[in-house]
């Protein structure tokens, strides 16, 4: 009689534990459709070199414009705008110099930050 009982209530933590997994994954899918703003980010950070003194510049992709913008003492500052064009020139160099692999990999970096 005991072990019929801890059966079924081991079958409902299981069954418990299976309802909230689906809960969460539902949860973070509508969240992220809902903060990429339908499928697609709207700001994406492509690129960023680390300067001495606690310094960065970064690319930032803004819907279809390109900027870079300059990081330190603690302020963000624009720079430049950067034609879509040249951007576009210079992934696509860079993807060939540093391989498939790399090229790749920073592209799911990218998607995923």
């Amino acid at each position: 009689m005991e072990l019929a009982f801890v059966g079924r209530l081991l079958a409902a933590c299981v069954v418990i534990g299976l309802v909230l997994a689906a809960v969460q994954l539902v949860a973070r899918r509508l969240l992220r459709v809902r903060l990429e703003g339908g499928g697609g980010r709207l700001v994406t950070l492509l690129e960023t070199t680390y300067l001495p003194g606690a310094a960065s510049v970064h690319v930032v992709r803004v819907a279809d414009r390109y900027y870079v913008i300059g990081r330190g003492g603690g302020e963000i500052a624009p720079l430049c705008e950067i034609p879509a064009d040249r951007v576009a020139a210079h992934m696509a160099a860079t993807a060939s110099e540093v391989g498939p692999l790399r090229a790749l990999s920073r592209r799911l970096r990218h998607r995923s930050g």
